[in-house]
């Protein structure tokens, strides 16, 4: 949000070519001069350059046009987070009011799912439990 309000550039990254930069929320990262950076310069890493400005007008025209993408932010996430101890906060559900911690041995996802109640209720009301869904 900085670089967009300082009418910046933002570089994105493959994260398979980055792996550390989703493994923490270190402000190292936003140093023009990062290690991330310095690699993508000298052509050792893909990476594109695009206006901050232009990066942000996209998402919102995404976000009102779709209702998607939900938008959060990592590092206050990680900051507020009192479950730090468990992980990084890399992701969230669909509409973002959960945080997923992720480690090393886990990755945190959000699964929703329906069931239609009164498709198991048996004939004298009461709630068939052993019905597959």
């Amino acid at each position: 949000m900085k670089r967009m309000e300082a009418r910046g550039s933002w570089t994105l990254f493959r994260a398979n070519e980055t792996p550390t930069s989703t493994t923490s929320t270190a402000r190292s990262s936003r140093k023009p001069t990062s290690p991330t950076r310095s690699s993508a310069t000298r052509g050792k890493i893909q990476a594109h350059k695009i206006e901050a400005l232009e990066l942000w007008k996209k998402m919102l025209a995404m976000l009102f046009e779709t209702g998607h993408p939900w938008i959060t932010f990592k590092d206050p996430c990680n900051v507020r987070s009192p479950q730090d101890h468990v992980g990084v906060i890399h992701s969230s559900n669909l509409c973002t009011e959960i945080t997923l911690n992720t480690s090393t041995d886990e990755t945190a996802v959000c699964n929703l799912g329906s069931i239609i109640l009164d498709s198991h209720l048996k004939p004298d009301g009461s709630l068939d439990l052993e019905k597959p869904p």
